[in-house]
């Protein structure tokens, strides 16, 4: 029982670490990275952590396997989070499977970096812990 309490920060270590790679995974390999260009901006009211606020969302005119697709993103995000305009190129990762789909190319990554750091974090500190008080 006491070497699994003592494993414990190690196995958390490497949960978060492996849930941030898979979700990099995924991401990348069902999204192919495109480029399209802002036709409009489709907006809607809703709310965030209770809070009413606009959400946006664009609508892109894009190019997939020999189609052109003239379609708005499948999340709205709130204003001021990113910046659509209108006529400007934005890079987008179009789904595989459904390629009327689409997110921002940006969307994602930041989810996985705090997983993956998070999990090397806990793992340099019980390393820190080992090497200074040892088992």
């Amino acid at each position: 029982m006491e070497k699994i309490v003592f494993a414990a920060p190690l196995i958390v270590g490497l949960v978060l670490i492996l849930i941030g790679g898979v979700m990099k995974i995924r991401r990348i390999k069902n999204g192919v990275l495109t480029e399209g260009i802002i036709t409009s901006v489709a907006k809607m009211p809703g709310k965030v952590a209770r809070v009413k606020v606009d959400l946006m969302a664009p609508v892109v005119k894009y190019t997939f396997g020999g189609k052109e697709y003239c379609t708005a993103c499948s999340k709205f995000y709130p204003e001021g989070r990113m910046e659509f305009t209108k006529g400007k190129n934005i890079f987008i990762r179009v789904s595989r499977k459904n390629p009327g789909k689409f997110l921002p190319a940006e969307s994602g990554g930041m989810k996985e970096l705090l997983l993956i750091g998070c999990g090397v974090c806990i793992m340099l500190a019980y390393a820190v812990i080992l090497l200074r008080y040892g088992i």
